[in-house]
């Protein structure tokens, strides 16, 4: 998705394809990290054993820590690229972590039972734990690219409605 969003804006698939690649890791170490136990106790992901049913809890839960740590050292060294990569790294890093993609874990962990669950947790989970990983695909692009924030703004508000969709259909 982000690859398509750099060539939509007019660059190319290379200018963001470390950042990509990034995001890549922290979604696989989202997934290895959800299927485990303590969150959702999935043993197969897209028909195979979880990394957890095969390799084990440990090593699961090590696979996870070191891809997510290795895609921020990947966001860090976009940074040497300048102001428009270190705003582009920054967005990758803020969604995924306690005011993204963790944030809406740990709500969706919270309000497993279903209890006291209104609209307003709803799409709090469903912007944090997917719309804003979905966003940071789209969004990223025009980051380094220097794009104004009424562009920015477009794409934000594609990617969070694409977020909702997916979930939707995904659950």
């Amino acid at each position: 998705l982000m690859l398509a969003c750099a060539q939509m804006l007019g660059g190319k698939a290379q200018d963001v394809l470390p950042l990509a690649i990034a995001l890549e890791m922290i979604h696989t170490y989202s997934l290895i990290h959800d299927d485990l136990p303590a969150m959702d106790n999935d043993d197969f992901r897209r028909g195979q054993p979880s990394n957890h049913k095969k390799f084990g809890e440990g090593q699961a839960i090590l696979a996870g820590d070191a891809l997510l740590n290795q895609a921020f050292s990947i966001c860090i060294d976009e940074c040497k690229k300048g102001r428009t990569y270190i705003n582009a790294a920054s967005e990758i890093c803020r969604n995924a972590g306690a005011y993204g993609m963790v944030a809406g874990q740990a709500a969706d962990l919270f309000y497993q039972d279903g209890e006291n669950v209104g609209k307003n947790i709803a799409d709090f989970i469903v912007l944090n734990k997917t719309a804003k990983m979905i966003l940071s695909a789209v969004v990223v692009p025009a980051y380094i690219y220097g794009l104004d924030e009424n562009i920015r703004s477009l794409l934000e508000q594609f990617a969070i409605n694409f977020g909702f969709l997916f979930q939707v259909t995904d659950d």
